[in-house]
Parts: C-alpha cells; sequence; structure tokens
C-alpha cells in the first residue's frame, strides 16, 4: 500500500514482516563490505525475488530493514530523523543525536539507514532504555502505548520457524525476537539471565539491556567482535554473577 517497489514481487509482505525479520525481502547486488556476502546491497531499494515467502522463517537482514526505513519514510511523509525526534527522542532529553544517510526519495526527503547509523552516547542510549523500562511513559506523559512496547518486548517470532537460508543463518532470531527488541524468550541459551529482560544489540555489541525483574537498565560500550563461544553465553555469565551480587546484597 505505501511503496510501489514492494507490489509485484512482495503482495502479501506486511510491517510485522519486516519488524520481526520475516519478510524474505532481497535486494539486486551483493554487500557493499563483502564481496561473498549477499546482504547489504548497495541497490537496497531494488527488490528481487525473496529469499523466502513472507512470515515463513527468519532472517537477520540490513538489507530489509532498509526497504522498512525506506517504507517507514513514507508513511510518515517526512525525515525519519526529524520525525523521531519531535515525537520520542526529544520527550526523553536525548538532546543531540547523529543519523546519516546515503539516499533520498524523489521530492528531497533522506532516506535514513534503517538498519543502522544512529549516533548516540550510552547516557542517551539509557534513556530510551528506561522510557521502555517505564512502559512507554516519560514523568507521567505516555510517550508510546503501552501495548505496543509489550509486544515490541515480547517474543513474536516463533521457536519452531526455520532460518532463513542466507549467509546469516547463524543469526538465530526464532524463539528471541520481538519487535526489532531482542528477547530473554523461552529459549534455553540465557538461563541465568531473569526471564522478562530484553535488549537492543548494535554494532560491535552495543548493548542496552532492560530488566524489568530488577527495575535496571544496563548499557554496554565497546569495539569488539563476537567471543567464540557465543556472545549470549557471556551475557548470560554477566547476569548470573550480577544475580548473586543482588542476592547478597
Amino acid at each position: 500500500d505505501w511503496e510501489p517497489l514492494l507490489a509485484e514481487p512482495y503482495p502479501d509482505v506486511t510491517l510485522r514482516h519486516f519488524t520481526t525479520m520475516t519478510s524474505g525481502y532481497s535486494a539486486a547486488g551483493n554487500s557493499r563490505w563483502n564481496e561473498d556476502s549477499e546482504d547489504w546491497s548497495q541497490t537496497p531499494f531494488t527488490p528481487i525475488e525473496p529469499y523466502f515467502e513472507a512470515g515463513t522463517a527468519y532472517a537477520y537482514w540490513d538489507e530489509a530493514m532498509m526497504m522498512f526505513g525506506r517504507v517507514l519514510t513514507q508513511i510518515a511523509g517526512e525525515d525519519l530523523h526529524t520525525y523521531l525526534d519531535r515525537k520520542v527522542f526529544s520527550r526523553i532529553g536525548i538532546g543531540e543525536w547523529e543519523w546519516w544517510h546515503d539516499a533520498e526519495l524523489a521530492d528531497g526527503t533522506p532516506l535514513r539507514n534503517g538498519c543502522t547509523g544512529i549516533g548516540i552516547d550510552a547516557e542517551q542510549l539509557a534513556r530510551i532504555g528506561l522510557l521502555f523500562l517505564n512502559d512507554g511513559a516519560w514523568n507521567g506523559e505516555q510517550i508510546l502505548p503501552r501495548s505496543w512496547v509489550e509486544q515490541a518486548t515480547s517474543v513474536q517470532v516463533p521457536a519452531d520457524l526455520p532460518i532463513g537460508e542466507t549467509d546469516r543463518a547463524q543469526v538465530e532470531g526464532n524463539g528471541r525476537y520481538g519487535f526489532n527488541w531482542w528477547v530473554r524468550g523461552n529459549v534455553d541459551d540465557m538461563p541465568d539471565t531473569p526471564a522478562g529482560t530484553y535488549y537492543m544489540s548494535g554494532l560491535h555489541n552495543n548493548m542496552c539491556f532492560v530488566i524489568p525483574e530488577w527495575e535496571m537498565v544496563i548499557v554496554r560500550r565497546g569495539e569488539d567482535g563476537n567471543p567464540p563461544e557465543g556472545k549470549r553465553s557471556v551475557y548470560n555469565a554477566f547476569f548470573k554473577a550480577l544475580s548473586k551480587a543482588l542476592e547478597d546484597s
């Protein structure tokens, strides 16, 4: 309804498919970063045949988020930086922040990168986490609908949904993914982490964890890769130690 480019190759795709990484979206061309990678095409807004029928598999996919950002820009009718700042960020005291772009709509509206490129510091990131911890409210004002926050931070991708056959098939979101949020969920790879935990996972493992059981937000900044044992193993060990510290305090 919003993006004519998707009408023919993706007639059944929905906003929910995009925000749960189940759209199956693929764009023409290989990655701008790695010739062996299929993701993050240099032409992300040139749809090609989908990897799978929408809703039938999960694939963590940057191209899909870039197209999602384009769709949301057209729904908003303005630059997403302006929209997000007015609707949310300025109301929770974020202050100055950046979001880069390298494309525009035909009318000149910037297309912010839907998968990355937001520049904020640790305190700003923590404010976003606190907004969600408080069910979308800030100083008594409901900034985001409580019902949407609950859905976004709950498992929306069934544990038995297949992982799409892409070159990022190692990123398993089934049983662990909400609406663009990672969720502790019902999968046993973070067993010592509070069950209600959900988190943002960014470039270089820049993290924002929200732990409702402890009324706590934890932000982690860094520029490192994934450990051999897997990053969820590291997170779980951290929360196991923190849980013991809280019990002993």
